[in-house]
């Protein structure tokens, strides 16, 4: 027995040592029987030494130190620290202990080491979490006991204790341990590496975090911060969180989601769930898997087939552009027929509309685009294209599709070519002509004009075989080349952005009847049809 003091009490070897240090911090050890040493009050150490001990360090931050045989450690209330030594150990925990601490370093062949939870079940836990290289068990009471470098290596195994025994009779092998751990980053910029021996969960919260998983499906989100994530093999979710992420999910079938913020995705081999929603951003998918049989998917979660704004090659590139703003880029979707690697299977919108390869590409409009100089464009076979002048004297040449034409700023040529093809022209767009040959029944051309343009803006008159439509007031003009030697040169539509629109033979009767008003007259809709107004001091009545 101790006394109420600070005592330094060592058993006897020969036999079985019980010894009760009561109050103070004591120093107790034991001799190379099994013994019995209880630390009582205080910061105590309790040293087994040889045989089968059972240490109890009492209320206080005490150390235990089992050192050889198959030892008991219970360190009580306080924080403790608990170190087994060599052999088949059990450390013994319960609601009000505190927040404990296990040393484990034990290679001895054949021990089995054991975490008891005496009054904690399973569903009384709050968090098993990776934090750094150590295992941190939390519990709803507000108690916790962190094992040492249990992550330190998945070859040291010497940390690593053998099976966690609740109270409810559940019991969790090294396997269940790994599967239940989440690792926790911390606010700077980590760098995870997970284990190979089974599933990661890794969070690496804020900062710029580098995580990586191992061989099993692993679960790894970036949190906020401009984040690398690496699967690893086995079909890995990956969630970039905010910021400029780069997720990459190498082997198996993975599911990628950027999450907020301009990301880029790659997925690697394996059938592969790109996943993206309204808010993301611009992000960039890199598609290089030629394995047989994978089938890999873009998923909009809450962006429907009707929220687009855009489909459209770029170069090379695929771009879904929504009306949300947010944008995704297949990168080298176009770089070649032949070049199927590069090319997702499926797109999945929202509204439950799906488009495979097929139909990505019938969907598919191409940019062609031009910048500030004089450019000569041409569209892309095969495509329906989008054709921008931009500023300068432009030269846009349309294809069978059906294309748009914009020649911007400057003084465009545009020339439609087959199918139903749109001309686009503004308020400011100078001096633009359209050469429209295309007889084929059924096809309708337009030209669209912009917000700047109302049906009153517009003078339509007859020069030679053309038809110039002016803009009142300004030196701006779209002349329709040939439109009077051949019905094939005439647009069927003028379109207003309000929209109005005019008809090729309602036109005509505008062209008939201002040929004889030299002032001008104004235009507007009446019904469906356009009336004429003289200007007031010339008093001719309407044509409606």
């Amino acid at each position: 027995m101790g006394t109420a003091g600070n005592d330094s009490l060592v058993g006897y070897n020969g036999g079985a040592n019980t010894i009760y240090a009561q109050a103070g911090d004591d120093k107790v050890q034991g001799g190379d029987q099994n013994d019995v040493l209880d630390g009582g009050v205080g910061k105590d150490t309790l040293t087994g030494s040889y045989g089968h001990d059972t240490l109890h360090g009492g209320d206080g931050m005490d150390a235990l130190y089992g050192e050889d045989g198959d030892d008991v450690l219970t360190g009580g209330a306080g924080n403790d620290t608990l170190d087994g030594g060599n052999g088949k150990d059990t450390f013994v925990f319960a609601s009000g202990f505190g927040q404990d601490v296990l040393n484990e370093n034990d290679a001895s062949a054949g021990r089995w080491d054991v975490v008891k939870f005496t009054d904690l079940a399973s569903t009384d836990l709050q968090s098993v979490e990776r934090v750094g290289v150590n295992l941190v068990i939390t519990f709803k009471t507000g108690d916790s006991l962190s094992l040492s470098n249990f992550y330190y290596s998945d070859a040291w195994w010497q940390a690593k204790i053998n099976q966690i025994q609740f109270s409810d009779g559940v019991n969790w092998d090294q396997a269940a341990i790994k599967a239940k751990t989440v690792t926790q980053g911390t606010s700077g910029n980590d760098s995870i590496q997970g284990y190979a021996g089974g599933q990661n969960t890794t969070y690496g919260k804020e900062g710029n975090d580098t995580l990586f998983g191992g061989d099993w499906a692993d679960v790894l989100d970036g949190g906020s911060g401009n984040d690398i994530l690496g699967g690893g093999f086995g079909g890995d979710t990956l969630t970039g969180g905010d910021g400029a992420d780069a997720l990459y999910g190498d082997d198996a079938n993975d599911v990628l989601t950027g999450g907020a913020g301009n990301d880029t995705l790659d997925g690697g081999f394996g059938s592969d769930t790109f996943v993206f929603a309204s808010g993301f951003g611009q992000d960039v998918l890199n598609e290089n898997d030629g394995s047989g049989g994978r089938w890999d998917v873009v998923k909009f979660t809450d962006l429907a087939s009707t929220d687009l704004k855009s489909f459209e090659r770029v170069g090379a590139h695929l771009v879904i552009t929504f009306k949300s703003g947010d944008s995704l880029s297949l990168s080298n979707y176009y770089n070649s027929d032949t070049w199927w690697q590069a090319r997702i299977n499926q797109i999945q919108f929202a509204d439950g509309v799906n488009w495979d390869q097929t139909a990505i590409r019938a969907k598919t409009v191409a940019l062609v685009a031009g910048g500030s100089g004089d450019d000569t464009l041409k569209a892309l076979a095969g495509y329906a294209n989008r054709m921008l002048g931009d500023a300068g004297n432009d030269s846009l040449t349309g294809d069978s599709g059906q294309d748009t034409l914009n020649g911007g700023l400057g003084n465009d040529l545009l020339t439609g070519g087959a199918g139903a093809d749109t001309y686009v022209f503004d308020r400011g767009y100078g001096s633009d002509r359209i050469v429209e040959n295309d007889a084929t029944a059924g096809v309708k051309d337009v030209v669209q004009l912009g917000a700047g343009l109302s049906a009153a803006d517009l003078s339509f008159t007859r020069n030679g075989n053309h038809l110039v439509a002016s803009v009142n007031g300004t030196a701006d003009s779209l002349t329709l080349q040939d439109w009077y030697l051949n019905a094939a040169n005439q647009v069927e539509e003028f379109r207003f952005a309000n929209g109005d629109v005019l008809t090729h033979t309602q036109v005509q009767a505008l062209v008939t009847a201002m040929a004889g008003f030299s002032s001008g007259p104004a235009m507007h809709f009446e019904g469906d049809r356009p009336a004429l107004h003289q200007l007031p001091q010339l008093g001719v009545p309407s044509m409606a």
